[in-house]
C-alpha cells in the first residue's frame, strides 16, 4: 500500500506527488522557453520598428511568465519539505496566471467581435 500524508484534508499519494513534481518541471520548462522566445520577439520587434505594442505584449508575457516560474518553484519547495504555506502560494500563482489568460482571451473576443461587427457593417455598404 502506498504511503500517504494528508494536506488540506486531501491525502496526497506518493503517485499524486510525483505528478505533481512533474507538472512543476513541465511548468518551469515552459517558463523559461516562453521567457526565450519574449527576448527573441523583443529583439526583432526593435529590428522592425513596431516597438510600443511588443514592449507591451512582452512586458504581459514576463509577468504572466514569473508567475507561473513562481508556480512551480514553490510546488517543487513544498513537495520536497511537506510545507502547506507554498503548496498555498505556488497555487495562489496558478491561479494568477490562469486568470490573467481568461481576462486576456475575453478581451480579444470581444475585440475580435467588434471587428467582425465593422467588417459585416461596412461590407454591407459596398
Amino acid at each position: 500500500m502506498e504511503e500517504q500524508s494528508s494536506l488540506f484534508n486531501l491525502t496526497v499519494t506518493p503517485s499524486l506527488r510525483s505528478t505533481m513534481k512533474t507538472v512543476a518541471t513541465w511548468a518551469k520548462l515552459c517558463a523559461i522557453f516562453a521567457f526565450i522566445s519574449e527576448g527573441v520577439s523583443l529583439l526583432v520587434s526593435f529590428k522592425n520598428g513596431n516597438l510600443l505594442g511588443s514592449v507591451i505584449a512582452t512586458a504581459i508575457g514576463v509577468f504572466m511568465n514569473i508567475l507561473l516560474l513562481n508556480f512551480a518553484t514553490k510546488l517543487q519547495a513544498a513537495l520536497e519539505t511537506n510545507d502547506e504555506g507554498l503548496l498555498t502560494e505556488s497555487f495562489s500563482n496558478l491561479r494568477r496566471y490562469y486568470l490573467i489568460t481568461g481576462i486576456l482571451m475575453i478581451i480579444v473576443a470581444v475585440i475580435v467581435l467588434i471587428a467582425l461587427v465593422f467588417v459585416i457593417a461596412f461590407a454591407s455598404k459596398l
